[in-house]
């Protein structure tokens, strides 16, 4: 038996059978009609099988590959319901170089997606995450008014002792076994929602108050008035005030169906930009980058198409999170980071010799073609350089010694400024980056 082999069988094969196992449970608890947020493995059991990933890709290659971890992420947030649909059948143009999707179907199933899954899973006190903008969805705000945490909290409480309850009755006339809230009819789960909310009335808060819990879940890892010292003064006030409620973040996973693959790196070059004719420094040499790759709730790309978001670090204390990082989320995609790219790319396409490795494509929407471009964010997808042929045009290309690559400036149809910058490089190590 040969090292490879060997390695394959006795560490690789039993990890993909857990992630076998996990996607099967996953299909199961989908099938069984389980809350949409409890489908999925929890988020520190995603991190630890990230972890495990990186360290099995390490042993083996010498360096990290995750694509695994990232399509078995992707595949499972289909199977539970998390993505709008199944990739939709790409129609590519006579020359190949134009790949589109039915538009329409894709509006239509994300309109049922939206006024059926989704607005059904709030109405029964579900909370379904939007930040800065649509994808914004990796941070879980856990800071509530006191009646709406205080209800969060309940919501749990109250769904599972209902399922408890039901499982011991000598005659249910269910005549099916109940292991989750969400197998409860839609009504009864609206029900037991307007009866807690009910229980837990609308109080009056300051103006301060309601505005700094707002600000807390449209700008989730940001100060509120870019003060931590107001921040901080008005999370303890309105704590000691019984004005706030700070929900276990247990609870909140529970209740939110998004999950996320975790990835860090330490800048090494600063990220410039120019704004006002000046050139500033977004992001400086030695920083320390978070980045969560998620799945994209509606694939128009090709197979397994995700996204990846900056995040910032975060101090917790007990219940409590303090953003170490905020100005990580005032980047947008006007302007493009390179070296977050790249680490991308190698963390998943470092190298591939194992079974279910796959090749995933990093890329970025221009700023204007963007509907979220205030949120920095890659676009993810699995697939080679071979299935998009204008990246194979050459015009004019010159090597660069002094960056060991090749360089071309390609026109990409007849406006002027419609072109492309192609650099090619065998040496695209994060050092030599």
């Amino acid at each position: 038996m040969t090292k490879r082999e060997k390695f394959i069988k006795q560490k690789w094969l039993p990890f993909l059978a857990r992630l076998d196992a996990i996607h099967k449970e996953t299909i199961r608890r989908t099938q069984l009609g389980y809350d949409i947020a409890q489908r999925l493995p929890t988020q520190s059991t995603l991190n630890s099988l990230s972890l495990e990933c990186m360290s099995l890709t390490k042993e083996y290659y010498g360096t990290g590959n995750i694509s695994a971890i990232y399509v078995f992420l992707m595949k499972i947030s289909v199977s539970a319901g998390i993505t709008f649909y199944d990739p939709l059948p790409v129609i590519m143009s006579n020359d190949g170089y134009l790949g589109i999707i039915d538009r329409n179907k894709q509006q239509e199933l994300s309109q049922s997606y939206r006024t059926n899954i989704r607005a059904e899973y709030l109405k029964h006190g579900g909370r379904i995450i939007s930040g800065r903008s649509a994808i914004d969805n990796t941070i879980y705000p856990n800071i509530f008014l006191l009646e709406h945490g205080r209800r969060l909290i309940a919501r749990q409480g109250v769904m599972r002792a209902v399922v408890k309850f039901i499982s011991l009755l000598k005659y249910n006339k269910v005549q099916r076994k109940i292991e989750n809230a969400g197998q409860l009819s839609q009504s009864a789960k609206e029900f037991l929602w307007a009866e807690i909310c009910a229980a837990i009335p609308d109080m009056s808060h300051t103006v301060a108050m309601q505005q700094f819990v707002e600000f807390i879940h449209k700008y989730p890892g940001e100060y509120f008035n870019s003060s931590p010292t107001q921040h901080r003064m008005l999370l303890f006030t309105g704590l000691s005030n019984n004005e706030l409620k700070a929900v276990p973040r247990k609870t909140m996973v529970n209740i939110t169906p998004h999950r996320f693959v975790k990835m860090s790196y330490k800048r090494q070059i600063p990220l410039r930009a120019v704004q006002d004719g000046k050139e500033v420094i977004l992001r400086d040499a030695g920083a320390e980058e978070i980045i969560l790759l998620r799945p994209n709730e509606g694939h128009y790309l090709r197979e397994h198409h995700g996204m990846s978001l900056a995040s910032g670090c975060q101090t917790r204390i007990f219940n409590l999170f303090f953003p170490q990082d905020p100005e990580c989320f005032k980047r947008s995609n006007r302007y493009p980071d390179i070296e977050w790219m790249v680490i991308e790319a190698l963390s998943f396409n470092s190298a591939r010799d194992l079974p279910n490795e796959h090749a995933v494509m990093v890329g970025r929407n221009s700023f204007t073609g963007s509907s979220i471009k205030q949120t920095a964010h890659s676009q993810l997808v699995c697939a080679t350089l071979e299935e998009f042929p204008h990246y194979a045009i050459n015009n004019a290309p010159r090597r660069m010694s002094n960056l060991d690559a090749i360089i071309d400036f390609i026109q990409i149809g007849t406006v002027p400024d419609a072109c492309c910058m192609k650099i090619i490089t065998k040496n695209y190590s994060q050092s030599h980056f």
